[in-house]
């Protein structure tokens, strides 16, 4: 057996194996390992024809090329990761303000303890993630990352940290939008209140106060969600062109 040509699948394992890891519509990190182990290997039997393998490596080579391997893919997953922190984040913000903080529960994609609008959120984000076929896009962000960024050796880029920062700030920005009109309803709410309290002194907020946070709340939440799946087929590109520049900036 050609052990060159093995080392060459497995280097390819690596990458496809990296995004499958780190993308939460793909596997993420508390979908069950055959899963993950079963379609990293049927989407590397499909890239084999198409990526080219490097000659014969060293052990020290060889090691170091799995590094950059994996951080390629790492960055390429990171662009998956995002558009669901960054809905999970609206969803967060959002439960936030109508006192859901407390009502928090582990997320299976995350493994973090989250409130019930952020996993609506979340999940939201992953079926318009499959709705606006973002999963070809990522298969597709795969291979070209093979032609761009072809097996061997690399080095990291100075440009790796304002990507990073550009992610980040996505996530933020994103989130914010997500719950702005909930945030923005339950601010005027809170300032109307405020005026009754005055004007009506004898009014009981304590007893009016929580039923009507949640009934507006609830209502700007119905509202305002129908906004998520535009918002989120926009951030789809966005985080992936951003994952390609990091990819880059690792490769």
């Amino acid at each position: 057996m050609d052990l060159s040509l093995v080392a060459g699948l497995a280097l390819i394992l690596v990458r496809v194996g990296a995004v499958v890891i780190v993308a939460p519509v793909f596997g993420g990190t508390f979908a069950p390992a055959p899963v993950k182990i079963g379609l990293t290997l049927a989407i590397t039997l499909v890239l084999v024809p198409l990526v080219p393998l490097p000659g014969t490596l060293t052990v020290a080579g060889l090691v170091v090329v799995a590094l950059r391997e994996a951080m390629i893919g790492v960055a390429i997953g990171f662009g998956v990761r995002v558009v669901v922190a960054a809905a999970e984040m609206g969803g967060y913000l959002a439960g936030y303000q109508l006192g859901f903080a407390q009502a928090a529960t582990i997320d299976p994609q995350s493994g973090v303890r989250n409130n019930t609008i952020a996993l609506i959120y979340g999940n939201l984000a992953t079926l318009i993630f499959f709705a606006v076929n973002g999963h070809h896009l990522v298969l597709r962000a795969l291979l070209q990352s093979y032609r761009r960024l072809p097996v061997g050796f690399g080095q990291v880029d100075d440009g790796v940290v304002p990507v990073v920062m550009a992610m980040l700030g996505t996530v933020f920005v994103t989130g914010a939008q997500l719950a702005a009109p909930v945030v923005v309803v339950m601010l005027v709410l809170e300032a109307g209140l405020g005026l009754l309290g005055r004007a009506a002194s004898g009014v009981d907020l304590f007893a009016l106060t929580p039923p009507m946070r949640l009934l507006v709340g609830l209502a700007a939440l119905g509202t305002g969600i129908v906004a998520v799946p535009e918002v989120m087929s926009g951030l789809i590109r966005r985080a992936l062109e951003l994952a390609a520049r990091l990819a880059l900036g690792v490769g």
